[in-house]
């Protein structure tokens, strides 16, 4: 009976809003979000949301939004103040706000109709080639469906709260806050007058992105050190170093950055330092307050061999007082053997995320997000230990430019002259075995169809980068 219910809700509500050429998906979670003390979170405005939609896709006359909310004033503030676009929502029970109270998920008061509403929700957001959410399982787990079956279809992740401060206490009067803010909006329209609401301020201190100036003040979580193990060589650390920098953007400056250098990596080193001079986090063991770092990390709790989580470049590099401590690794196994027990002293405190491990697990892509999901639903967790390649772009997309920026290689550090805008740039990896499952090599009529395909004129520049050089 299930499964037809929900064939049938979706062919309803296909019949209801017709054919279209394209649609993008808004999910605006509010409800309860605002009770959840230090880890409370916005009300953001509609206007966050469409900001955000391709300029492509608004000016398409036939584009319609799919508008998922837990919030029946989100439907208003749509049709108020975005009159002219193409809405589409599910028509349903749903709480004013957060007058549903805390963890009312079932405004309906009937289980059946929510469950069936929420399978078709799944379902319905696969015709759609754009997504703009918030922090939200659920939001993980829409996207999840809606990369896994889009086929040929380009589809494109975008965060609202994206570069911003997911949680504090101060969003805790963000419902109070959004009113006021659509009031002042009626008022500039020649609506009607601002209702005046006095707020209550807490001393609370905002997240600072880190590539400003990082002072390691404290916020409201107390603060933690997140370990960046370092694998592979260049192009793998770049990756890495991406991923570590955009977590740590988000959860504040005092969330202090270490990186472990293995023998074979690329950071941190001098040189890397020069020609990636953006890369790397400022509140680090390289650029930061070395003692403050010691500092940290002892007070959440080590016992007194804490120096010997780091490698021997990286522990050299923190210019200890007690001299006796350096160079007491033989090799890069052997440190990582004893900061693998000491993590394990700190128990719940501790959060590994090891790539194998953890995407078998979820059966998902490790992202920023997912990150600070987990240590949204475990607050006591003070030390992050990142041991993965994070090589996929399902995260980076919607952020290429702030990671363009961070990777950014200075010019004289480039040997070779580069393709150009219009070249098309093939990298072979090639010395893998053949492997069916794991390492299947392309035959060279897949990058002849690719080409073709992407070629913008009829005799194209192709750069072909072969690795190894065979």
């Amino acid at each position: 009976w299930l499964r037809r219910a929900v064939f049938d809700f979706k062919h309803k509500f296909r019949m209801k809003h017709g054919p279209e050429s394209d649609c993008s998906v808004l999910h605006v979670r509010r409800a309860d979000i605002i009770f959840h003390e230090q880890h409370a979170r916005k009300y953001h405005p509609i206007a966050d949301y469409v900001k955000l939609i391709p300029k492509e896709k608004l000016n398409d006359p036939n584009h319609t939004i799919f508008l998922l909310t837990d919030d029946d004033n989100a439907l208003n503030e749509a049709h108020e103040f975005y009159p002219n676009l193409r809405w589409k929502y599910i028509d349903r029970p749903r709480h004013s706000g957060s007058s549903g109270g805390w963890e009312n998920q079932t405004p309906s008061l009937n289980p059946a109709l929510e469950l069936i509403v929420l399978m078709a929700t799944f379902e319905l957001a696969q015709d759609c080639s754009s997504f703009v959410h918030g922090h939200s399982g659920l939001s993980d787990y829409i996207w999840t469906h809606m990369a896994a079956n889009a086929g040929n279809k380009r589809v494109t992740r975008l965060r609202v709260d994206d570069r911003k401060e997911v949680f504090n206490e101060k969003y805790l009067h963000s419902e109070e806050e959004l009113a006021k803010l659509l009031d002042e909006k009626r008022a500039i329209k020649g609506g009607i007058k601002p209702t005046k609401i006095e707020t209550v301020e807490t001393a609370v201190t905002s997240s600072t992105d880190l590539d400003d100036s990082c002072t390691h003040q404290s916020d409201s979580s107390g603060g933690g050190v997140i370990i960046v193990n370092l694998l592979g060589l260049l192009a793998n650390n770049l990756f890495e170093v991406a991923f570590a920098k955009m977590l740590a953007s988000q959860l504040g400056c005092s969330w202090h950055v270490v990186y472990r250098s293995s023998w074979n990596t690329a950071f941190p080193t001098p040189q890397t330092d020069r020609c990636f001079p953006n890369a790397l986090a400022k509140n680090n063991n390289r650029s930061g307050d070395k003692t403050q770092l010691l500092k940290l990390i002892q007070q959440i709790g080590v016992n007194q061999d804490v120096h010997r989580i780091f490698d021997a470049v990286t522990f050299n590099d923190l210019e200890l007082e007690d001299s006796e401590h350096n160079n007491i690794f033989s090799d890069q196994s052997d440190a990582n053997d004893v900061k693998v027990e000491w993590i394990k002293t700190f128990g719940q405190k501790a959060l590994v995320i090891d790539h194998e491990e953890y995407h078998n697990e979820r059966e998902e892509v490790i992202e920023p997000s997912n990150v600070l999901s987990i240590l949204n639903d475990k607050p006591k967790v003070r030390v992050l230990d990142l041991n993965a390649f994070f090589v996929n772009y399902r995260w980076m997309d919607g952020r290429m430019d702030d990671i363009s920026q961070w990777l950014h290689i200075d010019p004289s550090c480039c040997t070779t002259p580069p393709p150009g805008n219009d070249a098309i740039v093939i990298h072979i990896r090639d010395f893998l075995p053949d492997d069916e499952d794991k390492n299947k090599n392309l035959q060279v009529g897949v990058y002849r169809d690719i080409i073709q395909q992407y070629s913008q004129s009829d005799q194209p520049k192709v750069v072909v980068v072969c690795q190894p050089r065979s």
